[in-house]
C-alpha cells in the first residue's frame, strides 16, 4: 500500500475562523473539503514543507508554526500520514492560487462541511477548549468550596470541568453534579462526570471523563452522551480509547504529582512520543500548569488538565 506524508497547516482568519480548500477535479477524493498542505519532499521539515505548499496553494508565506496533531488514515489504496501544524503567523493574504475554492468557517460549523475523513480528528480537536479542569478531592459534602472554585473557572475563561470528587457517596456527587450543570450551562461550558457513565446519562450531563480501569472494561462507546472522554497512561490504553471513539483523552503523568507519587513521569518527550501514535486529541497532564499550554502544543497536545494548578 502506498504510504504518504503529508504537512497539512490550520490557518486562522481574523476573527478565529480556520480555512478550508476544495480538492481539485481529478485529484484523489475530488470535491472534499481539508485543511490545506500537501506531501513532504526529501529532506524537508514539516515546516518547511508547509511554507512551500501553502505558496504555491495560498499564495501565503508560513512565518512561524508549531504542531498540532498527528494523524494516520487509510485509504483504499493508500496509507496517510498528516503532520499537523498550527500555523502561528503568516505573510499574505490567502487565495486559491491554484483555482481551487477556499473558505473561512467557524470551528464550531466544521461537522456540516464535506471534510476529508482522515481530517475528522482535526475537527475535534478544534472545537475543544485549551485547558481542562478537574475539580480537586475535596471533603465530602463541601458544596460551598466546589461551587466557589467552579465559578472561578467558568470567570477565568475554562469551559470545561471534570467533576472529579473520589471521597463523595454517589448522592452527594449527583446532588453536586446536578449544582455544576446548572452554573455550567449557563455560562456556556460542560460539564464531565468521573463517575459511571450511567449516572451522566441519567442527569444529562454533556458527558463522561472515564477512568482507565473503566475504559479497559468497555466494549463499545456509551451510548446517549454528547462526549466521552478517558484517562490514558501508555500506547495501549491510547489505542483502547481510539477503538472506543472517545473525543478526547488526558494523557498523565508529563511530570510527578502528589496526587500519584508512584507513577513515572513521561516528561515532555515520552509525551511528545506517545501523542504522535494516536490519532486522538490529548491534553497533557500530570503537574502540568496553565503557562505550560505553549509547550504542550509543541509535544502535539491540544492543551493542559490540571487540578492543583488550575483550581482557585
Amino acid at each position: 500500500m502506498k504510504q504518504i506524508i503529508v504537512a497539512a497547516g490550520i490557518v486562522y482568519g481574523p476573527e478565529g475562523q480556520v480555512l478550508l480548500a476544495q480538492r481539485p477535479p481529478k485529484s484523489h477524493q475530488e470535491g472534499w473539503w481539508e485543511f490545506p498542505g500537501g506531501k513532504l519532499e526529501a529532506g524537508e521539515t514539516p515546516h518547511v514543507a508547509l511554507d512551500r505548499e501553502l505558496q504555491e496553494e495560498l499564495g501565503i508565506r508560513v512565518l512561524a508554526s508549531r504542531p498540532f496533531m498527528t494523524i494516520r488514515h487509510r485509504y483504499e489504496d493508500r496509507e496517510v500520514t498528516l503532520l499537523v501544524r498550527e500555523v502561528l503567523r503568516y505573510q499574505g493574504e490567502p487565495r486559491g492560487a491554484e483555482g481551487q475554492e477556499i473558505a473561512w468557517v467557524k470551528a464550531k460549523d466544521l461537522p456540516q462541511w464535506r471534510v476529508l475523513p482522515a481530517d475528522a480528528p482535526v475537527i475535534r480537536a478544534l472545537m475543544l477548549p485549551h485547558q481542562y479542569l478537574i475539580t480537586p478531592d475535596l471533603k465530602p459534602g463541601d458544596h460551598a468550596t466546589l461551587m466557589r472554585g467552579v465559578r472561578s473557572a467558568l470567570a477565568r475563561g475554562l469551559p470545561m470541568i471534570q467533576l472529579r470528587l473520589p471521597r463523595w457517596s454517589t448522592e452527594d456527587y449527583a446532588a453536586a453534579a446536578k449544582a455544576v450543570m446548572e452554573v455550567t450551562r449557563a455560562a456556556g461550558g460542560q460539564l464531565l462526570l468521573n463517575r459511571d457513565w450511567r449516572l451522566a446519562q441519567e442527569l444529562g450531563a454533556a458527558g463522561v471523563h472515564l477512568s482507565a480501569p473503566q475504559l479497559n472494561e468497555l466494549s463499545e462507546r456509551p451510548a446517549g452522551l454528547s462526549v466521552v472522554a478517558a484517562s490514558t497512561h501508555n500506547l495501549e490504553e491510547l489505542n483502547r480509547a481510539q477503538a472506543l471513539e472517545c473525543d478526547f483523552v488526558c494523557l498523565s503523568p508529563v511530570r510527578r504529582t502528589p496526587t500519584h507519587p508512584e507513577a513515572t513521569a513521561l516528561n515532555w518527550h515520552g509525551f511528545a512520543e506517545l501523542v504522535a501514535e494516536s490519532n486522538l486529541p490529548i491534553f497533557a497532564l500530570g503537574g502540568v500548569r496553565l503557562e505550560d499550554f505553549d509547550q504542550a502544543r509543541e509535544a502535539g497536545a491540544v492543551g493542559v488538565a490540571g487540578i492543583r494548578g488550575f483550581w482557585l
